[in-house]
């Protein structure tokens, strides 16, 4: 039988890699567009530009 360190165990799931490698990518976007903008914060629609987002209304509860 083979032991898996818990840590190693937790971070094994290669879902879990595959979106915190996509989080790491995305703040490395977030911080070369703000380390570039001559203004002190990144506006929301600056932002979402950044990460390619578009906003869409989200549902409202009833």
């Amino acid at each position: 039988m083979r032991v898996v360190p818990t840590l190693l165990a937790s971070v094994h799931d290669d879902d879990q890699v595959r979106v915190a490698l996509a989080e790491i990518e995305l703040c490395g976007e977030l911080m070369i567009a703000a380390s570039a903008s001559a203004e002190e914060r990144l506006s929301p629609a600056r932002i979402d530009e950044v990460l390619d987002v578009a906003r869409t209304a989200l549902p409202t509860a009833n």
